[in-house]
């Protein structure tokens, strides 16, 4: 019931994304009230496990700030320019972060599993409707070759890409996980994921994406230097040489606006926050609040702080960076608890950097790496829990870190 209630909650994740009919203004789409629905039906089926909700992944420090920055947003609420799509994204946020806990029983490698096979998925219905001659699957932009595939925004689907990416690096460059001997099949995963987002021309996004890669691969081999610089270079060798093919057959030529174009919007944000710099303007209001103010209609600020800042004000930014450095620090402690790079904090420092420049997670509406991160928190909590639970207790004096027999059975804490 468990993995069955997971792959809905990836739907749900994937359908705030997803390309959708549309009545009314821009922001009426047609699968929007499926997410909610399809997460409300996870939470009644996990509401006896949430009846009897485990204390150590509610009271864990990434949930608990995370609770309090829902908190205010719900507070401010009542000041929003429009009430009833605040409530609405709220709403949505709340049932996530439930379905979190009660799917907290859940090892986080099936998560991840999941995760990217949604990617995998959304990639190539995109490849095959584009081979189709569905041309929806690219950008808007008529001046620009930007492959979107079945999602909203081609920017949305390099984000998804990336990271999905990243996670299959996690697992090629793990000697003792069980997918890592799969080799055929994750090569093949990384090749849809790093073509699909080089596709998408979405340049800041895959630098990133490919710094967390690199960082994965020097920290997987740090111990076999010999191995890891031969390694780094050949991948820097053949990075370089796939970025020139990349910039020559796709070149977004004089439409290119990356920064250029958001400067502007940070300055009407900043603009704008003063108006209202406590309570804001409410939850996912940006589009209207836009729309309001400058007679335009920017999807969003293009930078997390500054768009939580616009919708909630400044303690909700605040909140906000607290809730990533808790997740930040539950990671470190994951990892050298566990042995292997915690996906919640991959998830978190991928969320971090690229939203200096997009809307990854955190502030506005659910997205999928939202969702995923709620899960990983949760998850991770429950595992630490477990851990603490089975290790014996520490000695004055002892060694730092949990004995080795501890570190290398995470499997017998999730059985």
């Amino acid at each position: 019931m468990s993995r069955f209630l997971l792959f809905l909650a990836f739907i749900a994740f994937m359908l705030t994304e997803v390309q959708s009919p549309r009545f009314g203004d821009e922001e009426r789409r047609l699968f929007a009230p499926l997410v909610p629905l399809i997460l409300g039906g996870a939470v009644f089926m996990l509401s006896p496990r949430l009846m009897r909700m485990p204390y150590a992944v509610a009271a864990s420090p990434p949930v608990v700030w995370l609770l309090a920055y829902l908190g205010w947003v719900a507070a401010t609420t009542v000041w929003s320019t429009n009430v009833a799509e605040s409530a609405f994204a709220l709403a949505i946020l709340v049932l996530a972060l439930l379905v979190g806990i009660g799917l907290s029983i859940l090892p986080t490698d099936l998560t991840m599993r999941a995760f990217v096979a949604s990617v995998v998925v959304v990639s190539l219905m995109g490849w095959l409707a584009l081979g189709a001659g569905q041309n929806a699957m690219l950008s808007d932009n008529p001046f620009i070759w930007r492959f979107r595939s079945i999602l909203t925004h081609e920017q949305r689907l390099a984000l998804v890409t990336g990271l999905a990416a990243t996670f299959v690096m996690m697992w090629l460059t793990d000697r003792e996980h069980g997918l890592s001997r799969r080799v055929l099949i994750l090569c093949s995963v990384l090749a849809v994921c790093l073509i699909s987002l080089a596709a998408t021309q979405a340049r800041f996004f895959t630098a990133v994406s490919l710094l967390m890669i690199l960082g994965v691969m020097i920290y997987r081999l740090r111990r076999d230097m010999g191995s890891t610089f031969l390694l780094l270079t050949l991948s820097g060798v053949a990075g370089a040489c796939l970025m020139i093919i990349a910039a020559t057959l796709l070149s977004r030529g004089d439409a290119d606006g990356t920064l250029t174009n958001r400067i502007p919007i940070w300055l009407m944000t900043l603009d704008a926050i003063r108006d209202d710099p406590i309570v804001g303007h409410g939850l996912a209001t940006f589009r209207f609040g836009a729309v309001d103010k400058w007679n335009w209609v920017p999807a969003h600020a293009h930078n997390m702080w500054l768009n939580a800042a616009f919708e909630n004000g400044w303690p909700a930014a605040l909140l906000l960076t607290v809730f990533f450095i808790s997740t930040i620090r539950s990671g470190i402690a994951y990892t050298r608890a566990f042995g292997v790079l915690s996906p919640s904090l991959i998830t978190s420092i991928y969320c971090l950097i690229t939203g200096m420049m997009g809307i990854t997670a955190g502030s506005n509406k659910l997205s999928p790496i939202y969702g995923l991160l709620i899960l990983l928190v949760c998850q991770e909590a429950r595992e630490m829990s477990l851990l603490r639970r089975i290790a014996p207790s520490r000695q004055p004096g002892a060694a730092q870190g949990y004995p080795a027999s501890i570190v290398t059975t995470r499997e017998a804490i999730r059985s």
